[in-house]
């Protein structure tokens, strides 16, 4: 996913290269979500966005200003691919 990112993001928002995104600023506010997607297929481990922007070359800032939800899945194939404790109400995948 990540490599993914990273293309088209150099792609679409840069020269093939590099990407020009650092000029822009997410200003995630209680209730936002970071990226909203149709009809896809994701692992749940590559939900966390804390680490996708890595790699790629003049990222985007993204500023926490309150509860903000990484993905809104619609008509979409989530695979639980990994251990979520439902029971931890601190389980990052409960929380983000």
């Amino acid at each position: 996913m990540q490599e993914v990112s990273k293309i088209i993001f150099n792609t679409t928002f840069g020269n093939g290269t590099n990407s020009t995104l650092t000029n822009l600023t997410l200003r995630m506010e209680e209730g936002s979500r970071l990226f909203v997607a149709s009809n896809v297929q994701m692992n749940l481990s590559d939900t966390d966005t804390s680490t996708i922007m890595n790699g790629i070359t003049d990222a985007p800032t993204i500023q926490r200003l309150g509860n903000y939800k990484n993905f809104m899945l619609h008509l979409s194939k989530l695979k639980i691919n990994q251990a979520v404790n439902l029971d931890d109400t601190s389980d990052f995948f409960l929380t983000n």
